[in-house]
């Protein structure tokens, strides 16, 4: 037993550490916009989460040369459906970057006005260039 207890302390340790850089994954959340952009460059949404009501999304694009801008648009709406849905649009600013190389990044977004506007709402849509990519569970 006693050969046991430095392999759970190590566990623990490790497992401690694993949530606090889960809870750092999330602490830098960018509010969404209400005003549209004409941001309209390629990217790809390949997973998403919330916690907390932050919207964890990784995307990929191509690029390398130039820092890229992105926001998530609402235009204050919810779709009529049970449970309620909303749709945000992912907006991808390249900057004129022409580079190829593939990039992968992670972008955290507030979303906690759109679920107090809405009164509750059980997923959100995420849309690239007017196409629903990603539907991500959300509730209460």
């Amino acid at each position: 037993m006693k050969q046991l207890a430095p392999v759970f302390a190590l566990l623990l340790l490790f497992s401690a550490c694993q949530k606090e850089e889960d809870v750092q994954q999330f602490s830098n959340c960018e509010p969404y916009v209400t005003t549209a952009s004409a941001w309209t460059d390629v990217c790809t949404v390949s997973s998403g989460q919330i916690q907390d009501d932050c919207l964890a999304l990784v995307v990929s694009y191509g690029g390398g040369c130039a820092s890229h801008d992105f926001a998530l648009y609402w235009d204050g709406t919810s779709l009529l459906s049970v449970p309620g849905r909303v749709q945000l649009s992912l907006l991808h600013n390249a900057n004129g970057d022409l580079c190829e190389a593939i990039l992968t990044d992670s972008l955290h977004f507030d979303l906690t006005g759109i679920q107090d506007s809405t009164g509750g709402i059980g997923s959100i849509d995420i849309l690239v260039d007017s196409t629903v990519v990603l539907n991500v569970p959300y509730g209460n």
